[in-house]
């Protein structure tokens, strides 16, 4: 820090040395907080629901820079639902992780990195790293087979801002965080055609 200081003869630009070193710091701590709070939330759905059989879990955002919730969906569940947008809406699933308050933590530094006067290109670029480094998490999890349920099969794992903020990122993240035989029914979850949507292909398993 005296060192820092010591180069620098503008004030204001001493400042903007250390608040870039904070955030850069802050960036690489939210990767290890988001890939750790994965794993317990998704080690505490699998505890709530032992006796059932988990088919997916749901990652819920918002616009806001602020944790997520997390959610899970057992295939005794999915059974209940009335429709398949009824099922594929995630705030509708049962059981939820009361692990969150690190990620919010962890973002909201980093946003209070940006300052009072940030731009919308600094705000957008935030929201974008927030985005990539959650799907790196998952992504990881799942390379590490990290993302099963105990029957030993790959959950499925959705992304959803809760407030329809970002409607597309659901659409964006699923097929880089979710096995490729997977995407095809999951573009195809809102229409009513036996077997050829991720509804009915997850009923049909749980017959079989």
């Amino acid at each position: 820090m005296v060192y820092i200081q010591n180069l620098c003869f503008d004030s204001k630009l001493c400042i903007e040395i250390v608040n870039d070193k904070n955030m850069m710091m802050n960036k690489d701590n939210l990767y290890s907080v988001i890939y750790q709070d994965i794993q317990d939330a998704f080690a505490e759905i699998q505890q709530l629901t032992q006796d059932q059989h988990l088919c997916a879990i749901g990652l819920g955002m918002v616009e806001d820079f602020c944790g997520f919730f997390y959610v899970g969906c057992t295939l005794e569940q999915l059974k209940t639902f009335e429709d398949v947008y009824e099922a594929w809406w995630i705030s509708e699933w049962s059981c939820s992780s009361t692990a969150n308050n690190r990620v919010h933590d962890a973002i909201t530094a980093l946003y209070q990195d940006l300052g009072e006067d940030y731009t919308d290109e600094q705000y957008s670029e935030l929201q974008a790293h927030y985005q990539k480094t959650i799907i790196q998490a998952l992504q990881d999890l799942r390379l590490q087979g990290k993302l099963k349920n105990q029957q030993g099969e790959e959950i499925i794992v959705i992304i959803q801002y809760a407030d329809s903020s970002d409607e597309d990122f659901e659409d964006i993240s699923f097929p880089q965080i979710n096995p490729e035989f997977l995407v095809p029914l999951f573009e195809n979850r809102f229409q009513k055609k036996a077997g050829e949507n991720l509804y009915d292909y997850l009923l049909e398993k749980s017959a079989s």
